[in-house]
């Protein structure tokens, strides 16, 4: 780590014409920095994990359901389907052909997860939350920006609601 002057420089060089320069010493090998990671089998959680995982989220739920509830001014249930660890492929081959997505990083790990809503649940939500009545099943129809806008704010509370547990 020592920066060496141009004159140093040059009488390294000069040495090296000779055959004068002195022989580097050898440095200790460092352990390996690199780890094979094969992401085709995620590492699973042990059981206790995922029965802690899963009472975790079921406080979000019922949180969250309670604040989604007050905001739309309508009942609004969550619960927990299933409390498992995914590739990614899997993970997005798991969820409903229409839904929203939402990708969301943690700190400090710095890891992703996947955050997703069936469009028929996020279009009855913004309908309430826009003041008009849900209508049940809707045809499938690309968000407007609008949409999207409003789904990002619901997005929001959930975010913050998974923030709470997961600290």
């Amino acid at each position: 780590n020592q920066l060496l002057s141009s004159e140093e420089i040059a009488a390294l060089v000069e040495a090296a014409k000779d055959g004068t320069a002195a022989p580097a010493t050898e440095r200790s090998r460092r352990p390996r920095r690199v780890r094979e990671i094969d992401f085709s089998r995620p590492s699973k959680f042990t059981q206790e994990q995922q029965r802690r995982i899963e009472r975790a989220h079921e406080t979000f739920c019922r949180s969250a359901s309670t604040q989604l509830s007050a905001e739309l001014r309508t009942a609004i249930e969550l619960e927990v389907l299933n409390v498992a660890q995914h590739t990614w492929a899997s993970a997005l081959g798991e969820m409903p052909q229409a839904s929203l997505y939402g990708l969301v990083t943690t700190d400090p790990l710095e890891t992703t997860f996947l955050l997703g809503v069936e469009l028929d649940a996020v279009q009855g939500m913004l309908t309430r939350l826009l003041g008009g009545i849900d209508p049940g099943r809707t045809t499938e129809r690309a968000m407007t920006e609008i949409e999207l806008s409003l789904a990002r704010r619901l997005y929001g509370t959930l975010v913050q609601n998974l923030s709470v547990t997961w600290n």
